[in-house]
């Protein structure tokens, strides 16, 4: 199934604007400039852009980096739940941990 490249970025734009990330636009401004609106106003042009293109580069690339490395230890931490992962000797004990999860969340529920 194909989508136009326009629907993709209209879909963006409506959820960006949408009731819930308006009022963090003014949060997000703020903490990747690491001033505020008083600081931005009274700041000197040039060196207040390159001090907020140098934060936005650090907060877009740092996404990435962190959600790559929450990936990568959940698939660590989860690699021994598969029926085909380590087993640390005992093959049950993948089956040991599920049963005994879904037991935690019969508990919490």
């Amino acid at each position: 199934m194909s989508v136009p490249v326009a629907l993709v970025f209209a879909a963006g734009g409506v959820s960006f604007l949408s009731p819930c990330i308006v009022p963090m636009i003014s949060v997000y401004l703020i903490l990747i400039t690491g001033m505020t609106l008083e600081e931005l106003k009274a700041a000197p042009g040039l060196w207040a852009r390159r001090s907020i293109l140098l934060n936005t580069l650090l907060f877009v690339l740092g996404f990435p980096l962190v959600f790559t490395a929450a990936g990568g230890a959940a698939g660590a931490v989860g690699s021994p739940l598969r029926p085909g992962g380590a087993t640390h000797g005992d093959r049950r004990w993948s089956a040991r941990c599920r049963s005994g999860s879904g037991f935690s969340w019969l508990a919490a529920s």
